[in-house]
């Protein structure tokens, strides 16, 4: 059974279709037909991805709130004031965002915010000539959460749970 939407502009992609089908104003026109087992994939393969983007957070994370002072010292060398209050709102960030990632809670918002963190932690923290590496992963684990902001957590979700939807994916 193949499930019709009309977006206003028609692409094609893998698993997707064209079909000419009545519209309510009586006139013929494309529709998209989306394969149900791609939507299952799809979902699968987010689950997969926000797993994966979520455990450096939830590992980092839990990490500097339990050795808070150690990178509360890292934060001192960088300038920061009251580092270790910073050290702790970090690590607190980063679990969050993680646990939210994980669980596909709000995950536009947290894709957003994380991919912010992210480059704001490169180039405060990063920007040495021995940092590259580090400079880099950052840099793409900002797309990464960029892209999960836009296709959204798919259908393995409390986002999507909460809103009732079979998917919440807007691939």
């Amino acid at each position: 059974m193949n499930i019709e939407l009309r977006p206003r502009r028609l692409v094609a992609r893998p698993a997707l279709g064209f079909k000419s089908v009545r519209t309510a104003r009586g006139q013929t026109g494309p529709a998209l037909l989306l394969d149900p087992r791609s939507l299952a994939v799809n979902s699968t393969v987010l689950l997969v991805g926000r797993i994966l983007l979520s455990i450096i957070f939830l590992v980092g994370g839990f990490g500097k709130l339990t050795g808070a002072e150690g990178f509360a010292g890292y934060l001192g060398v960088l300038g920061f004031p009251a580092p270790l209050a910073m050290a702790y709102l970090v690590g607190l960030f980063e679990l969050a965002g993680g646990l939210a990632v994980l669980v596909g809670f709000k995950t536009t918002i947290a894709g957003y915010a994380l991919a912010a963190f992210c480059i704001a932690t490169g180039v405060i923290a990063h920007m040495a000539p021995d940092q590259m590496t580090t400079l880099l992963k950052n840099v793409g684990l900002a797309g990464g959460y960029l892209v999960l902001a836009a296709a959204g957590p798919g259908a393995y979700s409390v986002d999507a749970r909460s809103s009732g939807a079979r998917s919440s994916s807007r691939l």
